[in-house]
This record gives C-alpha cells, sequence and structure tokens, in this order.
C-alpha cells in the first residue's frame, strides 16, 4: 500500500472524509445526530444576513466491526450564495497498552482537492499527535506534537514538546499542578518563553499572572456566579483589556485596545448563541 505512487495514496486521502460521511448514512448500526446551530456577531462585524453568522455543525456516528467512525459538516452561512464548509470523517479503535488509535481527514468547499490529516496515539498518560496534509500531488507532515505527564511529590506534572515542520520551529510547554495552584512554561525557538502561575482561590476564583522574557506581562481573572455564568477578564498593559462573558448558551466577547490606562477607539464586541432546531 505505502509502495504505491503518492499522488493514488494521496487521492485515497482526499475522498476518505466524503465516503466517510456518505457510508455512515448507510449502516444500520450509524446514529444521526441533530445539527447543533450557533448564532451571533463575529469579532464584532456586522454579517450579511441581518447582523447575523450561522454556524451549523451535523456528525453521524456509527460501528464498523471493532473501529469507532464519525462523519460530518461543519457549515457557516454568510449570506444566501456563500455557504462555506468543511466536511470530515474519523476513525477510531482501541489496542493494545490501553492506547486508542485514532485519524480524521477534513476536506474544505474552498480547496477540496486538499485534505488536512489529524493522526493520534491517546492513552492515559502519553500521547502522540501527527498532523498533515495531503493534494494530489504532494504530502507533508506539517506538526508532531506529544504528551507525558507523571505523578510527582504529590503534584502532576507533565511535559508537551511540539515540532513545527513546516515553520521549522520548536516549542515545548511544562506544567506542575499542586493542590490550587499551577506553574506552567511556554518555550519556543522562535519567541519569547512565557512564566504563568495560576491560583484557584476559594470555589469560584481563578487568578493567573503572566510574564514572558520580552517583560510583556498580563493578568487573567476568572470568576463564576451562579447567577450569570462565568466571567473570565484578561488585562494586557498597552495592548487590551479582554471580557469573555460565558452564561449557558450564552457567550459575549469584549475587545477593547488600550494605551496606558486609557482605552483607545475600536472596541470589537462578539455575540454568540447557541440554538436547538430539533
Amino acid at each position: 500500500f505505502w509502495n504505491r505512487p503518492s499522488s493514488v495514496l494521496n487521492m485515497k486521502l482526499i475522498a476518505f472524509p466524503l465516503v466517510l460521511a456518505c457510508s455512515l448514512l448507510e449502516t444500520s448500526h450509524a446514529e444521526i445526530g441533530t445539527p447543533k446551530v450557533s448564532i451571533g456577531l463575529s469579532n464584532g462585524s456586522h454579517g450579511k444576513i441581518g447582523g447575523l453568522e450561522p454556524k451549523i455543525n451535523w456528525k453521524a456516528t456509527g460501528e464498523y466491526g471493532s473501529f469507532d467512525v464519525e462523519g460530518g459538516i461543519d457549515m457557516t452561512v454568510e449570506d444566501v450564495d456563500s455557504m462555506p464548509y468543511t466536511v470530515w470523517g474519523k476513525i477510531k479503535r482501541s489496542i493494545v497498552g490501553g492506547f486508542d488509535l485514532s485519524a480524521r481527514a477534513e476536506a474544505k468547499a474552498q480547496s477540496l482537492s486538499q485534505v488536512g490529516l489529524d493522526v493520534r496515539l491517546d492513552g492515559d498518560t502519553t500521547s502522540l499527535q501527527v498532523l498533515c496534509s495531503a493534494a494530489t500531488d504532494s504530502f507533508s507532515v506539517n506538526k508532531v506534537n506529544a504528551k507525558k505527564s507523571v505523578t510527582l511529590f504529590g503534584g502532576k506534572f507533565s511535559v508537551n514538546p511540539r515540532f513545527l515542520l513546516g515553520a521549522g520551529t520548536t516549542e515545548a510547554t511544562v506544567a506542575y499542578d499542586l493542590d490550587k495552584t499551577s506553574i506552567v512554561v511556554d518555550a519556543s525557538t522562535s519567541s519569547s518563553q512565557k512564566l504563568t502561575v495560576g491560583r484557584q482561590i476559594g470555589d469560584d476564583l481563578f487568578i493567573s499572572p503572566s510574564i514572558t522574557t520580552d517583560t510583556r506581562f498580563s493578568l487573567d481573572v476568572a470568576k463564576s456566579m451562579d447567577s450569570v455564568g462565568k466571567i473570565t477578564t484578561t488585562l494586557t498593559p498597552n495592548e487590551c483589556i479582554n471580557l469573555k462573558w460565558e452564561d449557558g448558551p450564552w457567550t459575549a466577547n469584549i475587545n477593547a485596545p488600550m494605551s496606558g490606562i486609557k482605552f483607545d477607539e475600536g472596541v470589537n464586541v462578539g455575540i454568540k448563541r447557541k440554538v436547538d432546531i430539533f
């Protein structure tokens, strides 16, 4: 199979998400899900449909022997003449050692001749992800992402190296969680490094300041309240303040640019609501 011409292999990968999504409709073991719809303003801009930008997500699930399979379509309705969509398919099975092996392929309407491939090996404390892209005459590995976690001194220690082969850079995240405190170090060969210390205060407040090696500071404060949901405020001095409000099906984002302690013009507001229509 692997010795066949690359164009033949790539055509198989390109056809995979569409074939799998259609095949699920024919099997008696398939479970057809109801579409999930969210309607809102994207990035504060007024869309072409009365200021709205509906997003529709649909999927079906099923089983083929020892494999779990899924397929679906994700669509954004920009106007009556433009509905860009992504068709995708996923296959997964359990293997030795308690690991799950899966592969997900997707193709966008704008370029159905190209497909993105996401291959994963997931275990309780170890995971490996390989992201690839394929066209009719090319195949490339874009990113390799690994993660390992262990129990250390009563807490959880994890390391997450990431290799961006296309960009030629390497990133890594090292984290340690103990009780209600977390320490995270983000490192990269192409940008500054960042240290984040988080602390849970009580049951409903989480504070996490961050600082980078080029002296950029930010502060996240997340507050959960039964009456209004969860509000997360992110302050980045001399850049912006961002407010995210999540309350059930509603999500609102407000981003206000700043210069010093003064707000600049151009505040962006985004509002989204998930809607069950079936």
